[in-house]
């Protein structure tokens, strides 16, 4: 795999690219961004942001956040990345990376590099006051790094008479052409959206989008309207949308309020034939309404946190039937150790589903300065019996800056299968050398020999120089100081 990072066109561009075991070259994702905050892009259009290529987008209400290949312009502050109630989260994850999320201390899910070099933790509830955001990357020659990110509902509402808007087309099934993928399930056809927001208030705003999507037998043209209240006591928020003929109708309300680190959330949907970013989904399993309803709280005392949650989810089907889903997390910290626990109970009724009724996660970690422990349990409820589903053990020492020595014990209970691994990896000077062993019953053994190198050129000087340690999507800074 080989990434790219660099200026091209007045425009900041990357280009991931994969060898497939076939010897062909697999151009993953390759996009052209140009950025201003100061809203000095495309003259009278006052953008901050023009984007091609392989676009992520924030979703809209009632519909799912699109991926594709197309063309975006907008005029939101950057950091106005996602919907008015929820963040995601996205960067580049390069092969052999993984990144942990946390929100007020409580981990809310990891993920490992994907075929694209990118990570994404898509659409995650703001909770009424505060909300402290912490991505933890791993790298396989035991670096780690560490992001955070404070935000609160009231960041994302535009002031009184501040008017911003985002246009875009994207065709989410470029990637499947691209790849000649026949295995995922296709993807809606190309779509244009257009949506805005208007502050009429400090605490009041107002929001309209069109959304035009081809769905094979011709495109569909949807209307949104909507509007948001932020108090200091409390959040609201109403949306509607409906296509052209009036057939297709949903509706929410969603009201949030909290102190501190603690919060309670209510949130109603009601749907009428409705199509709208489900995937293609079965006319049994088309919703009817979701009610929703959180309280999240965290503690801190004496250096040590203490979270806890509650979630319990309706679903109701237009044909009849319902599933019905709860989740508890409680989770604490002290120092080095963390440790968390989720679990799920759901219940179904009119319909058919190979879902279990309970399952859950368990993830206890200790972060040293030379030693590092990750471990992770996951369990389900199946036909009536509790059955371990995975389990995974990560043992990390580096001895020194540049030299890591990690262990990894992953069991998939119910498949019977062992897997264990031992990585060296030692990075200093312009070539970076890595060896992984790996042994499992069912694969047998396999020894993987890595050379790593990045070259990077110095803008002002023109000269290459090369390293081990990655440079691509590192960043860089000129400066000018007057004294």
């Amino acid at each position: 795999s080989t990434f790219l990072a660099g200026d091209l066109l007045w425009m900041s561009g990357s280009a991931y690219l994969n060898l497939t075991p076939q010897g062909h070259v697999d151009l993953e994702r390759i996009t052209l961004r140009r950025e201003d905050p100061a809203a000095h892009l495309l003259g009278p259009l006052r953008a901050r942001e023009v984007a091609l290529g392989d676009l992520d987008v924030p979703a809209m209400d009632f519909s799912t956040a699109p991926r594709g290949r197309g063309a975006m312009v907008s005029s939101f502050p950057l950091d106005f990345r996602s919907s008015f109630d929820t963040r995601s989260f996205r960067g580049v994850l390069l092969p052999g990376w993984s990144v942990e999320l946390y929100q007020n201390g409580a981990l809310v899910g990891s993920q490992a590099s994907r075929a694209d070099g990118q990570y994404a933790f898509l659409e995650l509830p703001l909770r009424f006051g505060l909300n402290d955001f912490r991505l933890v990357f791993h790298g396989p020659y035991g670096q780690r790094r560490e992001e955070s990110i404070r935000l609160d509902l009231s960041d994302a509402q535009p002031r009184a008479g501040e008017f911003y808007y985002r246009v875009l087309g994207l065709d989410p099934k470029a990637r499947q052409r691209r790849t000649g993928d026949q295995d995922v399930e296709p993807e809606p056809g190309p779509l244009w959206r257009a949506e805005s927001v208007y502050g009429l208030a400090k605490w009041m705003a107002v929001n309209g989008g069109l959304l035009f999507q081809d769905r094979g037998s011709g495109s569909r043209g949807f209307a949104l309207a909507g509007t948001r209240l932020v108090l200091p006591f409390l959040s609201a928020r109403a949306s509607a949308m409906r296509d052209r003929s009036g057939r297709e109708q949903a509706a929410l309300v969603d009201l949030r309020t909290g102190y501190g680190y603690h919060s309670l959330s209510l949130r109603r949907e009601n749907y009428r034939n409705w199509q709208v970013g489900t995937g293609g989904q079965n006319a049994e399993e088309a919703l009817s309404s979701r009610t929703t309803a959180s309280l999240q709280g965290t503690w801190r005392k004496r250096g040590m946190a203490f979270q806890a949650g509650i979630l319990a989810q309706e679903d109701r089907l237009a044909e009849g039937g319902f599933h019905r889903r709860a989740s508890l997390t409680l989770a604490g910290s002290t120092g080095l150790w963390y440790a968390g626990n989720t679990a799920n109970w759901s219940r179904h009724q009119g319909v058919q589903t190979t879902q279990p009724t309970f399952d859950g996660n368990l993830y206890v970690s200790r972060e040293g300065e030379r030693l590092s422990v990750r471990s992770e349990v996951a369990y389900q409820r199946l036909a009536g019996a509790m059955r371990l589903q995975r389990g995974m053990g990560t043992l990390e020492y580096r001895p020194r800056d540049d030299t890591n020595w990690q262990l990894r014990l992953t069991r998939f209970v119910q498949q019977g299968q062992t897997q264990i691994q031992l990585a060296f990896n030692k990075l200093r000077g312009r070539v970076g050398l890595g060896a992984l062993a790996s042994y499992s019953r069912e694969n047998g053994f396999s020894c993987t020999l890595t050379l790593q190198t990045s070259l990077a050129r110095e803008p002002r000087t023109g000269r290459f120089a090369m390293d081990a340690l990655p440079q691509a999507s590192q960043g860089a800074v000129s400066a000018l100081a007057y004294l």
